[in-house]
């Protein structure tokens, strides 16, 4: 499911490595079988709003945002080395560094807990990096790489919320 490669960086200790994850490649009967059923279940709820009206529409616009959501998986990947953790969202990358990291925090909504979120406040002033928690628990090389960069934030010195942990080593 995912790409790994480890990556020493141009000006790193030679120990040091770069552990990069994703994106995920399109392929199987279950993408296939996910594809079609948005395509199915788009075209159905445009015809419903070309005959029901405004009702069709809120459906036509719930079915696009699911097929964002889904599609957006075939774009995320992570770089994590000892100094920095990005996250690749689409087109763009989230980057934040080990030294700027104020707090690590289990984000939560009314579900429970929803992600990592890592706060730096150095030279990316307000960065947070969030990381779905789904996609640590998917992607073990993840949690380990993102274990390992909790551990050194908290070390030097960052508010490590005491969920964190539970959630990259379950």
């Amino acid at each position: 499911m995912s790409d790994e490669r480890t990556d020493p960086g141009p000006d790193i200790d030679p120990d040091a490595v770069t552990i990069t994850i994703g994106p995920r490649r399109f392929g199987g009967s279950r993408d296939v079988l996910t594809a079609a059923a948005f395509t199915l279940g788009l075209v159905v709820t445009v015809l419903v709003a070309f005959r029901a009206g405004l009702p069709g529409v809120i459906g036509t616009v719930y079915v696009l945002t699911a097929l964002a959501a889904w599609a957006q998986g075939f774009r995320r990947s992570w770089r994590v080395s000892s100094d920095q953790l990005e996250v690749r969202r689409w087109f763009r990358w989230h980057a934040v560094e080990r030294a700027d990291v104020s707090a690590i925090e289990a984000a939560r909504d009314e579900m429970g807990i929803r992600c990592v979120a890592i706060t730096g406040n150095g030279t990316g002033a307000g960065t947070t990096v969030e990381i779905d928690v789904d996609d640590v628990r998917l992607e073990p090389l993840l949690a380990d790489a993102l274990a390992h960069f909790v551990d050194d934030c908290s070390t030097a010195g960052a508010t490590v919320d005491p969920a964190v942990p539970t959630i990259v080593r379950p």
